[in-house]
């Protein structure tokens, strides 16, 4: 998550990005940036096209840029 996403999504609901933030981590049981964090790096260990190693897990889950 980038630093504009919680304002954007905060924008897109008519909440306060304080707002967001505080029901999302009550929901959840933890903050949306540690939230999508475990989230993508559960999805990388899942992903088909890796064997386990970290710049696989990290391009399939596109947290660099593909080429």
């Amino acid at each position: 998550m980038t630093g504009g996403e919680p304002a954007r999504i905060a924008k897109e609901f008519h909440y306060s990005r304080f707002h967001l933030h505080r029901m999302f981590t009550g929901a959840v049981g933890m903050p949306p940036c540690e939230y999508i964090t475990r989230r993508r790096l559960t999805e990388s260990a899942d992903c088909d096209h890796c064997d386990g190693g970290v710049e696989i897990s990290v391009y399939c889950m596109s947290f660099v840029q593909k080429n």
